[in-house]
């Protein structure tokens, strides 16, 4: 079993200001992932901060950040504590220096090798350039903060001693032009050449080995277009005597495809939700890239702050599909419906953790809340305390919860201003959105559920439905609504696989009756999936061609007229309405298992498809 985080520990570190002599502590059982939702200035970023740093400290110097009101009023020195599974002793990151040990264990030291401490505000360096400036990533991937700084150059061992890793050897490369020229100086620098040669050989096989990655984690976002190359400026010695002019190139650009043309300008084309999907998809493909070291995290820092709606589940599915087995991952978050989602996507592996800021006295503190309940549980508590409208409210965010995860993407969002989207809040709103995708999924709501829904919507969740707040029929109500957000959670998760899309085309042929006819989507057919049974989401048609004895548009013996073939060519309808009218016109009996007899292509049926 890979290694993992089992407790953390913050004594006066950034946020964390005690007093006495306990510690903020964050328990990660058994070494599951972590989820943190926070309030801003709760103390999320000094939790990404005080991690970084403990993991930084194992290879470098570094300062320790101490509470500022802390300083001369604790009684025991400011420290960051981890334990690890299969450690038999914690690890300190601490202002005591004879205390810090991180410097004494291989497999923290190596953890530093992947960059893998992302910010939104990382995240947007690799996207984000003026309108006139130049783009231009090579500092992002190869300068000492860069991801790929740790990764040794792939070219190998050689005479010019490049069996480094590429960041340091760009460094020394920098180190080495920068020097005065003299006789000991100018020989190093013509070795500089060759060393240049060996360096700009290993980016190059290194980007290479990072493109394929790129365009898979692109696909999960959903993105059409793809990473072809990247644009790669060499770096180049010149033999000059101005240290500005000796050394050009080490740039490096994209080059971004759709379809077959070449996307210009991207980062000024592409909008801001295709730009950080590139982003997060370039970012995952670079640690994929670098050989695992025994100890892997991956910690995301508000990283939802800057991702559109349309990136927030594919993000997750990312981490999930391809991340999850070896990493320890831990999320941040502000938005709290998002943290609710992500716990419940990923399951039973996460420690989930809410923090607030809590006042005492003239400073502010963090509050750590371990293991928080779900918004039912809480219902549930001030339900018993008699505070029906705090039960009410949770039990509206219950059901919002409910109804979006039941719904796909477009469901839950709805068109803003500058051809953007922002996500739907009325609940009624979405859970009409429900009902019509239920419906186009073949698949009905109960009409109970619908009509209890909609009576107790208007009281029991419009949170100024009562001045009563103790009445019996609160209460009822309140009763009532708990049964309705039971059954919400009852109704099946879908899981939609688009197999024909509207405008393809589909054959039928009775060869007793020598009759063939050909039907057009009217809308995408998708194979629906409730975890138990699959079946064909709901579909119009339209009968484009049909011809009896050779005959086309075949009606009583004859070809039907002109005007009437346009309309019925145009008219939408179920393939029972359509299997109907062929039955009709060829006096048999009509056929009920349409799909077995629908060919596609030339020798599969529509039901092969299930």
């Amino acid at each position: 079993m890979p290694k993992k985080i089992t407790k953390i520990n913050f004594y006066n570190y950034k946020a964390f200001y005690s007093t006495t002599e306990d510690a903020y502590t964050i328990d990660l059982l058994d070494g599951k992932n972590l989820l943190i939702y926070g309030e801003n200035g709760s103390g999320k970023s000094s939790i990404f901060d005080g991690l970084k740093d403990f993991f930084l400290s194992s290879i470098e110097e570094i300062e320790f950040n101490q509470n500022i009101i802390s300083k001369g009023s604790i009684p025991k020195e400011p420290y960051i504590e981890v334990e690890f599974t299969d450690e038999d002793r914690p690890y300190y990151f601490s202002m005591e220096d004879n205390r810090t040990n991180t410097k004494t264990q291989p497999f923290i030291k190596d953890a530093n090798e992947v960059k893998s401490f992302l910010s939104y505000k990382n995240l947007l360096a690799l996207h984000y350039f003026r309108p006139k400036e130049e783009v231009n990533i090579f500092d992002i991937l190869f300068s000492k903060n860069g991801i790929l700084y740790n990764y040794k150059n792939p070219v190998g061992k050689s005479a010019n001693g490049t069996d480094i890793p590429l960041g340091l050897l760009y460094a020394n490369i920098l180190k080495y032009a920068a020097e005065r020229r003299n006789t000991y100086n100018y020989n190093r620098l013509l070795k500089t050449h060759d060393i240049i040669l060996d360096f700009n050989v290993g980016v190059k096989k290194t980007l290479q080995l990072i493109i394929k990655n790129t365009n898979k984690y692109l696909n999960v976002f959903n993105q059409k277009f793809y990473l072809r190359r990247f644009e790669y400026i060499p770096l180049e010695l010149n033999d000059v005597q101005n240290i500005s002019e000796r050394l050009n190139g080490g740039k490096l650009n994209l080059s971004l495809y759709f379809y077959k043309s070449k996307i210009p300008d991207y980062n000024l084309f592409l909008n801001e939700a295709r730009l950080t999907a590139l982003s997060l998809s370039i970012y995952f493909a670079a640690i994929k890239t670098i050989p695992p070291p025994e100890y892997q995290i991956i910690f995301l820092d508000d990283i939802f702050i800057g991702l559109d709606t349309s990136n927030r589940i594919p993000l997750l599915k990312l981490l999930k599909d391809y991340f999850l087995q070896d990493y320890q991952i831990i999320v941040t978050t502000y938005d709290k419906y998002w943290y609710e989602i992500t716990r419940d996507y990923f399951g039973g592996n996460w420690s989930s953790v809410e923090m607030y800021v809590a006042q005492e006295k003239s400073y502010f503190k963090p509050e750590i809340v371990q293991s928080a309940d779900s918004f039912v549980a809480k219902a549930k508590k001030y339900f018993a305390a008699y505070d029906y409208p705090a039960a009410g409210n949770y039990l509206r965010k219950e059901c919002e919860y409910l109804v979006k995860k039941r719904l796909p993407q477009l469901g839950k969002i709805s068109p803003s201003e500058n051809y953007g989207s922002e996500e739907i809040s009325h609940l009624e709103t979405l859970f009409n959105n429900l009902i019509i995708f239920y419906k186009a999924c073949n698949i009905q709501i109960p009409i109970e559920l619908e009509e209890s829904f909609r009576i107790y919507k208007k009281t029991v969740l419009n949170p100024l439905s009562h001045d009563d707040i103790k009445s019996n029929t609160y209460r009822y109500e309140i009763e009532q609504m708990f049964e309705i957000t039971d059954k919400l959670g009852q109704l099946p998760i879908l899981e939609r696989k688009q197999v024909l899309r509207n405008g393809d085309k589909i054959t039928y042929s009775d060869q007793l009756n020598n009759y063939k006819a050909t039907l057009q989507l009217a809308d995408n057919l998708y194979i629906v999936n409730d975890g138990q049974h699959k079946k064909f989401s709901n579909c119009s048609y339209r009968l484009i061609h049909w011809e009896k004895d050779s005959i086309p548009y075949w009606h009583n013996g004859n070809a039907l007229a002109v005007e009437q073939v346009k309309i019925n060519i145009e008219r939408k309808r179920s393939l029972s309405e359509i299997f109907q009218g062929i039955a009709k016109s060829l006096s048999a009996s009509e056929i009920t298992d349409y799909y077995s007899n629908l060919i596609i292509g030339t020798n599969g049926t529509l039901k092969d498809l299930l």
